[in-house]
């Protein structure tokens, strides 16, 4: 695996971590409340759905959703039918276009180094 991209999954990994730590310190109290008295409380502020925290927890995690490679109909692909497309693409771009072979050999190697 190449080290960008374990530098990519670490980076995610660490802020799921340090996310959740944040998370577990500071809303332990508010979501420890039933829900009809979490709207009297000072957290509030801070951790409704239209909150600092809320929202921003809302809009980070649209973000890793969509980093999930998807089909059409909205499936999770698997992480084969990923590498097939890619093999795919190569060779479509191979077959449409008249590339020289040395834009064959760079297809060839962004796609060894993907893997």
């Amino acid at each position: 695996m190449p080290i960008a991209h374990r530098i990519y999954i670490g980076t995610f990994t660490l802020f799921v971590i340090l996310t959740l730590v944040a998370l577990s310190w500071l809303g332990y109290s508010y979501y420890n409340l039933p829900l009809e008295e979490r709207f009297f409380n000072q957290a509030h502020v801070l951790f409704k759905p239209g909150g600092i925290w809320g929202h921003g927890f809302g809009i980070i995690g649209r973000f890793i959703y969509l980093q999930i490679p998807r089909s059409i109909e909205g499936r999770e692909l698997t992480l084969s039918e990923v590498r097939d497309m890619k093999s795919n693409i190569g060779s479509i771009l191979s077959g449409s276009y008249k590339m020289d072979e040395e834009s064959r050999i760079t297809i060839r190697i962004c796609y060894s180094l993907s893997e």
